[in-house]
């Protein structure tokens, strides 16, 4: 870097800085907040600057201690070997070269290592050093535990459909785009029927749904009863999560929404606010629902809480996209809207669209689409994605219209183990709701050319527990029958309950 980059870079850290502590004119203002809009590395001096100054409060109200030295050596070496790392790679305006983030942290870069080095400093430089004579006659009080200190956010946007914008306490709204960074303290607002995902770290992330408002990591009064260092304030709407892996206590958050707080110990779950209502789905692992310090319920999977109705009816939940390797300032591919679309594939991660026209980063490199209304492949498309912005511009429509076949052996292969699962969900379903799920349903299914379901329907289990009829189609989804010679293969099965005393799940192949 030439010494008139490095001196323009300082520049604009210093109005950065300024401008967050209020020592701009309105006129300087508006520019630093363009500035902050528009470029990733500004979004992490402010994320930066936010951390130091939670971290400085937390000292200032911490009682005197001696430091403990082995740890302060393992950390400069440590800060060491990562600036060594980042020093060897070229840094530029705009340009993230750094790991998109880690299983537990997010990471900085070697600018962030200084600005840590000066809070050790801040923090050790008014501590008596090791052999400094102590204070005589002081009485030292019991030591006050550690404050709850909200970890600093720096997600990162990866798929946006429609309108969504971000705010800040200092900065107004503006729209998102993918590979948008979100600072701790962030407000997401969602557009009707719009979404947006977001990765936290490593293979953690959430989807906003429509109409939602949701902050990132609140710098106000941790609750009492927050537990993890990271908290997502849900206002209004649904968010869904996905943890995987769990990686200890690093990899885990809250949900607050209004007076009850959801602690994550599971993996996939969503959580729904609607004025004063509040709602809990667990498809995978599970989630404490905690309320005035008191734990209110432990929900597992396949599980439900509150007022489920906000969920709707059998409507699965999404899967966040977490592009693998991809770069901040990377490229983009667009998919046009298309009239009946519900999803669409890239390189095989399926994100849901409901007709809207679709932004979303990708790692550099092939990137196939393809788009789906329902079960139907409605094109397929395959760029060549390396810089800037792909647009698919007219995709080429290629319809499944079935006659494909499987044998009736070859179904009941597949679904007759299969069955085991299903009473599974209804032992656990009952177990629940403290009433036995008895009834006969049709489960329709649809099966690809490649031989695994891509759309299962449950009908005639209206009344049933939303966890039943989600557990159901969940395992039906996890079958894999043979491929289907001549296309996909379309049937259904009647399905039977009945109490445990007088028999079990019954299909028309398994009477």
């Amino acid at each position: 870097m030439s010494a008139n980059e490095h001196d323009k870079r300082a520049t604009k850290w210093k109005a950065i800085f300024a401008h967050r502590r209020g020592k701009l004119s309105k006129t300087a203002a508006t520019r630093v907040e363009a500035h902050i809009a528009s470029s990733s590395e500004a979004q992490r001096v402010v994320a930066t600057d936010a951390l130091y100054e939670s971290m400085a409060e937390s000292v200032r109200s911490e009682a005197t201690r001696e430091p403990r030295w082995d740890q302060i050596e393992l950390g400069i070496a440590r800060a060491a070997k990562e600036a060594a790392a980042d020093a060897a790679t070229p840094q530029h305006e705009g340009d993230a070269s750094e790991a998109r983030r880690t299983a537990t942290r997010p990471r900085f870069g070697y600018w962030a290592v200084g600005v840590a080095a000066a809070v050790a400093l801040a923090w050790f430089g008014s501590r008596a050093l090791p052999g400094a004579p102590a204070e005589p006659n002081v009485a030292r009080g019991p030591e006050r535990p550690p404050a709850l200190v909200f970890a600093s956010i720096l997600a990162t946007v990866d798929a946006v459909t429609r309108s969504v914008r971000a705010r800040t306490d200092e900065s107004p709204a503006v729209d998102v785009r993918p590979g948008s960074r979100l600072a701790s303290g962030t407000t997401l607002e969602t557009a009707h029927h719009a979404s947006v995902h977001v990765g936290l770290y490593g293979t953690t992330g959430i989807v906003l749904d429509g109409d939602a408002t949701l902050r990132l990591a609140p710098r106000e009064t941790a609750p009492p009863m927050a537990r993890h260092r990271i908290v997502l304030a849900l206002d209004a709407g649904m968010v869904t999560s996905r943890v995987d892996p769990l990686d200890g206590e690093g990899a885990r958050f809250d949900v607050l929404a209004g007076a009850h707080m959801f602690r994550v110990v599971g993996t996939h779950f969503a959580v729904a606010h609607r004025g004063n209502d509040v709602a809990l789905r667990v498809d995978d692992g599970r989630v404490e629902v905690w309320k005035d310090g008191v734990r209110l319920a432990l929900v597992e999977a396949p599980g439900t809480w509150g007022k489920v109705a906000l969920f709707g009816a059998d409507a699965d939940l999404a899967h966040p996209y977490l592009p693998p390797t991809a770069n901040d300032d990377g490229p983009t591919v667009t998919v046009p809207a298309v009239a009946g679309m519900t999803g669409v594939d890239i390189n095989g991660m399926r994100i849901g669209v409901g007709g809207a026209e679709l932004r979303v980063r990708v790692a550099p490199g092939p990137v196939e689409v393809i788009g789906w209304a329902g079960p139907r492949k409605l094109f397929e498309s395959r760029v060549e994605a390396l810089e800037g912005e792909v647009r698919i511009e007219a995709p080429s429509e290629s319809r499944d219209d079935g006659g494909g076949v499987l044998t009736p052996d070859e179904i009941q292969r597949v679904v007759a183990p299969g069955a085991v699962g299903l009473r599974r969900c209804r032992d656990l379903a009952s177990r629940q709701a403290g009433d036995e799920v008895v009834g006969q349903f049709r489960l329709a299914v649809h099966v690809g050319t490649a031989g695994i379901v891509e759309r299962a329907a449950l009908t005639g289990a209206e009344d049933a527990p939303s966890a039943f009829r989600s557990c159901v189609l969940r395992e039906v989804r996890a079958w894999r029958f043979p491929r289907p010679r001549g296309g996909s293969v379309d049937f259904e099965l009647p399905l039977t309950f009945v109490t445990p005393s007088k028999g079990t799940a019954k299909t028309a192949d398994n009477p």
